[in-house]
């Protein structure tokens, strides 16, 4: 457990370069504890992705460019319900940090509710004007391509309040230090997610509604058993009083100040991610297919640095609690080792790997092949500016640097990477590359930018308990 302090003859020996030092809160075998679950837990969603696509590839084309302009929507809502649980439980990692259980129950419950209702208000919201927003962002996609969009969607936004539940619990448990029971959860909703798609499409011959609703029952049976785990389970902050009425107005207030700029960041961020789609959609459905494609392959790359992301953001979050700014700057540096070193070999991997990955899609070997050029070239940004570009800004999260973070953010990816991809789309008539070369455009500036604002070490001035 984070909470935790360990003596100097547990640690292990390692390589000088990744040693700590021996009063150090947390060692390196309690950090790649913690990161190993969160790794294969991405993976773990990384592989429904692929299952997804692959299931459904099956069914044509038209059935999977429909699903990945859906999915531009669907996964706005998501990033920004998952950025509103994981900048409420910042403050729960604080007040772990500062060891005021009491207090954290308080933020806990707190931000349960919070979240929860957000993801209602976002299943009204989709539910109500998905067919105007669809046929607004992708006017120039093909009927029956936007027709399957708005079927999937329909599906989709009932399983909102579920994901809130299941995004906000798990990432309670991984503000206690715990990883172990979101990886556990993830490969529980992986199977039952993959059990009811072979069913509803396979056997039942559902279509784009069966792979929609099995994604409903695995996260809305997975999302009520961490609650009650949180109620009933051994964990170190207890759910307890859920319908009592304890509302504490400046613990609110604190997690609102993190959560909210976080959700706005990641919003925004996704909204950028449409208005890209936007662009690829018309370029036809091929470059449609060889998108939906590369965005299901990336994660499998793109999960160690996620996992990097929250294991930071948890080790800062608990040393700024405990008052120990120094101490939350050494582990930055030290987590941005392992990062790189990792995720160089992460890469590498992956560029073995990548051509056999490709060919299990049943898509045309024009799709293939496009999918393939933008993957290498996502591999080789990902390896050199992944780690500074993401894991630093969610130390800085960590700290309560959030309102920095969003700014640059937005601006970095309005500015380089929507500008970037529309000169190389329109301009240089690049094509779906030009698309994924500004991505690279967008880390390559956010790299700049965070480095230099942690270098100026104001973030350590942060307080939020």
């Amino acid at each position: 457990m984070f909470t935790t302090k360990i003596n100097a003859d547990r640690r292990g020996g390692g390589y000088k370069f990744f040693q700590l030092p021996h009063n150090a809160r947390f060692s390196n075998k309690m950090i790649l504890a913690f990161l190993l679950p969160v790794f294969i837990e991405q993976l773990t969603v990384t592989g429904m992705g692929i299952a997804d696509t692959y299931m459904l590839a099956f069914l044509g084309d038209t059935v999977v460019a429909g699903i990945s302009l859906a999915g531009s929507v669907n996964l706005l809502i998501k990033q920004f319900l998952l950025a509103l649980a994981a900048g409420g439980c910042v403050v729960l990692s604080q007040y772990i940090g500062a060891g005021d259980m009491k207090n954290a129950k308080i933020a806990l419950k707190l931000n349960i509710g919070f979240v929860v209702l957000m993801g209602c208000a976002a299943a009204v919201l989709i539910e109500c004007f998905k067919t105007p927003i669809l046929a607004f962002l992708f006017h120039d996609a093909d009927p029956e391509v936007l027709e399957n969009s708005r079927i999937y969607l329909t599906v989709l936004a009932l399983s909102y309040p579920s994901v809130a539940l299941y995004n906000v619990t798990t990432a309670a448990y991984r503000a206690m230090g715990n990883s172990r029971i979101p990886f556990a959860a993830a490969l529980a909703m992986m199977s039952i997610d993959l059990m009811f798609k072979y069913l509803f499409i396979f056997k039942l011959d559902m279509g784009v509604i069966g792979s929609g609703l099995a994604t409903f029952t695995a996260m809305t049976s997975v999302s009520i058993i961490l609650l009650v785990s949180l109620r009933k389970g051994n964990v170190p902050v207890r759910l307890v009083g859920l319908l009592k009425s304890d509302f504490d107005r400046n613990i609110f207030k604190s997690i609102i100040s993190v959560s909210m700029p976080n959700g706005v960041e990641n919003t925004l961020f996704q909204i950028g991610t449409v208005v890209i789609s936007v662009l690829v959609s018309s370029l036809g459905t091929v470059t449609i297919t060889a998108n939906s494609v590369a965005g299901n392959v990336t994660p499998l790359i793109l999960s160690l640095g996620l996992a990097f992301n929250t294991v930071i953001m948890v080790l800062v979050g608990q040393c700024m609690g405990a008052g120990e700014p120094d101490e939350a700057e050494m582990y930055i540096k030290h987590t941005l080792k392992l990062d790189y070193f990792l995720t160089f070999i992460n890469g590498i991997i992956f560029m073995v790997v990548l051509l056999p990955m490709i060919s299990v899609f049943h898509v045309s070997p024009e799709a293939k092949n496009l999918a393939a050029k933008v993957l290498a070239m996502y591999a080789c940004f990902s390896v050199l500016f992944y780690p500074s570009g993401f894991a630093l800004p969610s130390a800085l999260r960590g700290s309560g640097d959030t309102k920095f973070v969003m700014a640059a953010s937005i601006a970095s990816m309005f500015i380089f990477r929507i500008g970037a991809a529309y000169f190389f789309v329109r301009v240089m008539n690049m094509g779906l590359i030009g698309t994924w070369l500004a991505m690279g455009l967008d880390w390559i500036i956010r790299t700049v930018i965070f480095t230099v604002r942690f270098l100026q070490r104001k973030w350590k001035e942060n307080k939020i308990i």
